[in-house]
């Protein structure tokens, strides 16, 4: 999980990644094993202005080991219908913008999110498929001198599945 700061402390870059694996002497009838991994960017030139910029991965997969016996030796793919191998992704940008005086705060941002899921079983045919875009656009005002506050927000949600489009 290593995370650093650079340029006067106005980027900041973190990340992550992990490797699991069970099944490590092979005595179990299934084997299972996922990696993971993430990355994040913050950059905050002044008080003014920011966007923050993020990635994550994470996969898994598991499947019948070839060493026990096949239940039903007609189908040779017959393990391949309890196999997992599915990959999620997703993708975010968060630009901001806040504007203070006297009398107010104003803070604008934008973010635009894709998420998705890729089932590698070649036996789904990607039944299990999904795409997931979203973006939200947010203005809040605070007049400082009443504790007024208005908020306002646009939201866009577009999610396809292999068998739907919502």
């Amino acid at each position: 999980n290593p995370s650093f700061r650079l340029a006067k402390n106005t980027l900041y870059i973190s990340g992550s990644m992990g490797i699991q694996r069970n099944n490590l002497g092979n005595h179990l009838s299934t084997s299972s094993s996922r990696k993971i991994g993430m990355l994040s960017v913050s950059y905050n030139p002044n008080q003014t202005f920011g966007a923050d910029v993020s990635y994550s991965n994470y996969g898994i997969s598991q499947q019948v080991l070839s060493a026990f016996q096949n239940p039903t030796p007609s189908v040779p793919d017959a393990y391949d219908s309890v196999r997992i191998s599915e990959i999620s992704q997703s993708y975010t940008i968060a630009p901001h913008l806040s504007l203070v005086s006297t009398t107010s705060v104003q803070v604008f941002s934008l973010t635009a999110s894709v998420q998705n899921l890729k089932d590698h079983n070649r036996l789904n045919k990607g039944a299990t498929n999904y795409t997931s875009t979203t973006a939200t656009l947010n203005h809040n005002w605070e007049l400082t001198p009443k504790h007024w506050n208005i908020n306002q927000t646009l939201a866009y949600i577009n999610t396809k599945t292999s068998v739907n489009k919502i």
